[in-house]
């Protein structure tokens, strides 16, 4: 991903949350600070977005320090990711809209499945998308295969869902025998 990328991910939620106001937008970036490396001219276009968020009622950025990605997810209705990353994925195998803003065209085989269904190479397409989920006149997760969703989850044994479940709810989580608590 380029650093061109990195804005336009946080341009696309400004402009949705200003163009949504009763949706609630949320950001929780990997670094709040990954901004600094960016070239001049991107450095003052992303501040602007900043500047745009504190003026809207209805996005916010969540601290990573304090909210883990599971945390976030659980309590979100649709997620998108920058890239081909996981946390879409991981919403998707749970039973959450999951979508994917992939401008660096990654040749993944899920990408490949599910172009302009569930990965857009387009802040356009993606916000259309994300309108048309919000309004109920589609779902892009239900038409995902099951059979292809577990080729993608991490836990052969269906566990996955079970685990992220477990928590989110706090509850024990039994692995090769031994407890883990969340």
């Amino acid at each position: 991903m380029t650093a061109e990328h990195f804005v336009s991910f946080w341009d696309l939620a400004v402009k949705f949350a200003e163009e949504q106001k009763d949706a609630i937008v949320v950001i929780r970036p990997k670094d709040p600070d990954s901004y600094k490396n960016l070239s001049s001219e991107l450095t003052e276009r992303f501040l602007g977005l900043k500047e745009q968020i504190n003026g809207l009622d209805n996005l916010f950025i969540v601290d990573s320090l304090r909210w883990s990605f599971i945390e976030t997810i659980g309590t979100s209705d649709v997620v998108i990711s920058q890239g081909m990353t996981s946390f879409s994925m991981i919403a998707i195998i749970c039973g959450i809209e999951g979508l994917y803003l992939d401008q660096a065209n990654y040749k993944h085989p899920f990408s490949r499945l599910y172009r302009d269904i569930l990965v857009f190479d387009d802040p356009k397409k993606i916000n259309l998308m994300l309108k048309d989920i919000i309004l109920d006149k589609r779902s892009p997760l239900k038409e995902v295969e099951e059979k292809i969703m577990r080729n993608f989850d991490a836990y052969a044994d269906d566990r996955g869902i079970d685990i992220f479940r477990n928590v989110l709810s706090g509850q024990e989580i039994k692995n090769f025998g031994e407890p883990i608590y969340a």
